[in-house]
Order: structure tokens, then sequence, then C-alpha cells
């Protein structure tokens, strides 16, 4: 989930709230991860250290990954996803698994 943060929250999910999201409700289970990979980079940073403090690493890891990219780090994302799908498709060989049925967006149907 980390990769997907970072990408998202690529450009601190000004895309992902001017374009995609400007009209729409966001949906609960992921209004608060729009709202972490979207903030600032001071208040990001004290939300990070708290939940460091608290103990709760998982959502200090994902809290950090939001933020701007730079153009390399984004290229480096982009490998890391890359490499994340071809694992994903080689094992998918090696099962034998023909088809997943999935929903096809980040986003549940309204």
């Amino acid at each position: 989930i980390s990769l997907f943060a970072s990408l998202i929250g690529a450009d601190q999910a000004q895309t992902l709230t001017e374009n995609n999201l400007k009209n729409e409700d966001i949906d609960p289970i992921l209004k608060e991860l729009v709202f972490l990979i979207s903030i600032g980079a001071l208040l990001r940073y004290l939300i990070v250290a708290i939940n460091r403090l608290l103990g709760w690493t998982r959502i200090a890891n994902l809290v950090a990954c939001g933020g701007r990219k730079t153009t390399n780090q984004l290229w480096a994302l982009q490998a890391k996803k890359k490499v994340f799908v071809a694992r994903t498709i080689a094992e998918w060989k090696k099962l034998e698994i023909d088809a997943i049925i999935c929903p096809s967006g980040v986003m549940p149907a309204a």
C-alpha cells in the first residue's frame, strides 16, 4: 500500500483532489488516506513523529509516503511498480490463474 500511496500522493494528491474528486464525495474508507497524502510537509512530519511515538509505525510509514516527489523519485516509484506488476503476473502464471475478477478502480462505486 505504501507504493500506491506514494504514487497517488506524488503531487501531494493535487491531481486526485482537483480533477478526479473535485465534486465527488470521497468514500469514508479512503477519506483518511486522501487527507494524509495531501497534507503539507510540516504537518506530515508532525503526524509521522506522533504516530512513531505511539508505536503506530504502519500509519507513520503510510503518512511519510505522501508529499510531492521529484521527477527522479517518481521515476523510481514507477520502476518499483513495474517490478511489482511483473512479479504479480509471474506468480499468477505459476499458479495457472487465468483471470481475477475485481473492481477496476481504486474508488468504490457509489
